[in-house]
């Protein structure tokens, strides 16, 4: 019983932190009620998010091509809208320390595509047989 009354507060404090990021990128408090209108407002965010392709390796030739120009703001649009916020300060980061030449040269070597029926779908960076990275993609149902 512990357990499940812990994991529920978690994601209480979870929810209110995604709400927080989405609304107020990171900056201000929430009032009592807000987190409640998450789903609404996640709803919202997906649907007006027009970035990416049909294709998950189109997304990722976008996602590669913003980084190469150091436009974090663009790179950013390319993730889940309650990643976005976390993900542009590490775009910002890797810009500042010089390591976007590593990371889209590292990402232009995705392979072995996955589609499933969910529309999810993976793609597999390789160091000889061994997986290095697993880069996943969801398919946003409001605007394809």
């Amino acid at each position: 019983m512990i357990v499940f009354g812990v994991w529920q507060l978690y994601g209480e404090w979870n929810d209110r932190l995604i709400f927080k990021k989405l609304q107020t990128q990171g900056e201000k408090a929430l009032t009592a009620s807000d987190w409640e209108k998450l789903p609404d407002i996640l709803a919202e965010q997906y649907k007006k998010d027009t970035y990416g392709s049909t294709t998950p390796e189109g997304t990722l030739a976008l996602f590669i091509d913003a980084l190469k120009k150091g436009d974090a703001d663009l790179a950013s649009k390319y993730f889940i809208p309650e990643k976005q916020v976390e993900y542009k300060r590490g775009v910002q980061n890797w810009t500042k320390l010089g390591k976007n030449n590593g990371i889209d040269s590292t990402l232009e070597r995705a392979t072995d595509q996955r589609i499933n029926k969910d529309g999810t779908a993976t793609m597999g960076i390789f160091e000889g047989e061994k997986s290095f990275m697993t880069i996943f993609f969801i398919k946003n149902n409001y605007s394809g």
